[in-house]
């Protein structure tokens, strides 16, 4: 649990945010995945068996998804389930109902493993 002294120097976890915010981390998390799979939304439909419009939903932290629809969606890019709900954020530090901050640690090279970029995304 994060208290106030050290809610700076740990990692945000996802028992600890809104409903809200926890839909969109699991909205960025499955597009991030199928990014890198360099799948589309279309495709992913297909492959899953779950509607573009429901992908989009989820994709953009406005959809409400049952579990056996994530499972669907997870299976089809190649996610676990546990990956979809692993505890510690790193890919995105909630700013409330405005934006998002994604956060990428890049790792093409190990002399660059402690760079990081910052994007912020209004939503």
């Amino acid at each position: 649990m994060i208290t106030q002294e050290d809610s700076h120097s740990e990692v945000p976890l996802l028992d600890t945010l809104t409903t809200d915010e926890f839909l969109s981390v699991v909205g960025q998390r499955v597009r991030n995945q199928r990014s890198e799979k360099g799948m589309s939304r279309k495709r992913l439909a297909e492959v899953s068996g779950v509607s573009e419009r429901y992908l989009a939903q989820l994709e953009s932290g406005q959809g409400n998804m049952s579990i056996a629809l994530l499972r669907k969606v997870t299976a089809a890019i190649g996610m676990s389930m546990g990956s979809l709900m692993s505890p510690e954020i790193t890919e995105a530090q909630p700013l409330g109902a405005h934006g998002i901050s994604l956060t990428a640690e890049s790792d093409k090279s190990p002399n660059k493993a402690d760079e990081q970029a910052n994007i912020v995304v209004e939503i």
